[in-house]
């Protein structure tokens, strides 16, 4: 429950009082793997608490994260329950127009100037949201999934990835991009009102409709500002003071913490890789009043495990942006022991914020520093997650050795020897 907030979801109070006792009781999940997870020895149990806590962020998620359904997605959904990652309150953003166009795959056959105009053709999937039968759809759209997931409180409106826009007459008479998906989530939203009251839509202030639009945004909109990829050359604050300024009431962030595609899982690379910007950036954004969050990330835990955890304690408590010396001291004495000082050099040394140059050198003192690690601990559990360690810093040396040879055989070899690592890792995160 957020206090003050339209939003309440007792349903989820038990779970998250629990988990928060045990937290105080010494209880850690840092990490999904089972390495990871701290199960303290109390030759005495006993907890006095009597007090109230709630999240500073009504809704917030990690997505991008356990994509391998038999390996990773359990685990990640364990960390996210007992770090008290469970909203009642779902936000729903994601690209949807594809979605649309399969769920109505026959009329689109029938119909094909449902589609975005492109190139004198009819074959966009931005769709025509300038056509009043193509609204009508969007509407369908959403009253049907709300009504299959009664308990579901948004459905998103979001436009499809890339660009692509219909460039018909009547789309433009709608005005710029963001006018234009705004329009549709708009139409939506005031069907949802009269049909099914009490529920939202949400999209994005992403890409090419980042811009600030220069229509009224309905009450029931939710609008997450993406913090990367805008186009129109306007500065985050300019976008968040324009959206505000059309009446966009209910805010949220979308962040970037760790991109695979872009960042490869390598040391230091990614938001993620640094805690301290991180939590700094989460407690600037609760202080800006944005009450939802979504950061995506993947499953990188070697290399942004630590930031994802910094993350997840300030999302509950934003304050604790202030303590994450104290939340990285934690970290490191209960993973580590007698080793937590060679483990926070291993950290330091692949921390974003030192923006890490992937070289032999990196690589060999990545190593040593384990090595160093192993000597001073004889805790069989440390030892595990050391060994987590190495085998990540070896998939950072694996893909170095790759990306270092010209194309040729002896990079495909170079590449099939990363993959395979890769991929008989891919149990630990």
């Amino acid at each position: 429950m957020t206090t003050g907030s339209t939003f309440w979801v007792p349903h989820r109070s038990r779970s998250h009082a629990v988990w928060d006792c045990l937290h105080r009781l010494g209880y850690r999940r840092f990490f999904p793997a089972k390495t990871w997870e701290i199960i303290p020895r109390l030759p005495r149990l006993a907890l006095e608490v009597d007090g109230f806590v709630a999240p500073d962020f009504v809704f917030h998620r990690f997505s991008g994260i356990g994509w391998d359904v038999e390996n990773t997605v359990p685990p990640f959904k364990e960390w996210a329950e007992r770090n008290r990652m469970t909203a009642g309150f779902d936000l729903v953003n994601r690209h949807i127009y594809q979605a649309i166009v399969r769920r109505f795959q026959k009329e689109f056959e029938q119909h094909p100037e449902y589609y975005g105009l492109e190139n004198s053709k009819r074959t966009s999937h931005k769709i025509c949201i300038a056509n009043p039968d193509v609204q009508a759809l969007a509407i369908r759209f959403a009253s049907e999934t709300l009504s299959q997931k009664p308990e579901v409180e948004t459905v998103s409106m979001e436009p499809s990835d890339g660009f692509r826009w219909c460039e018909c007459a009547e789309c433009a008479a709608l005005g710029s991009v963001s006018d234009r998906a705004l329009t549709l989530a708009n139409v939506t939203a005031r069907a949802l009102q009269k049909k099914q009251p009490g529920k939202f839509v949400g999209m994005l202030a992403y890409a090419m409709h980042a811009p600030p639009p220069s229509i009224r945004v309905e009450t029931n909109v939710i609008v997450t500002l993406a913090t990367r990829y805008a186009t129109g050359g306007h500065s985050f604050d300019e976008i968040r003071d324009g959206w505000q300024a059309k009446g966009a009431s209910r805010l949220g962030i979308y962040d970037y913490l760790g991109l695979s595609h872009v960042h490869k899982n390598l040391p230091g690379r990614g938001k993620g890789a640094n805690p301290e910007w991180v939590a700094s950036s989460i407690a600037e954004f609760h202080e800006d009043g944005f009450a939802f969050y979504n950061g995506e990330s993947c499953d990188s835990w070697g290399s942004l495990g630590l930031g994802h955890y910094v993350g997840i304690r300030c999302l509950w408590d934003a304050d604790e942006a202030e303590n994450v010396s104290d939340l990285m001291d934690d970290f490191l004495s209960k993973c580590f022991g007698s080793a937590q000082t060679e483990m926070r050099a291993f950290y330091q040394l692949i921390d974003g914020k030192n923006d890490p140059l992937l070289s032999e050198d990196l690589v060999g003192r990545m190593y040593r520093i384990l090595g160093a690690a192993r000597k001073a601990t004889t805790d069989r559990d440390a030892l595990a997650r050391i060994g987590d360690l190495a085998l990540y810093t070896r998939y950072a040396e694996l893909y170095r050795a790759y990306s270092s040879i010209p194309a040729g055989d002896q990079r495909l070899q170079a590449f099939e020897a990363y993959l395979r690592h890769a991929y008989r890792m891919r149990k630990t995160g």
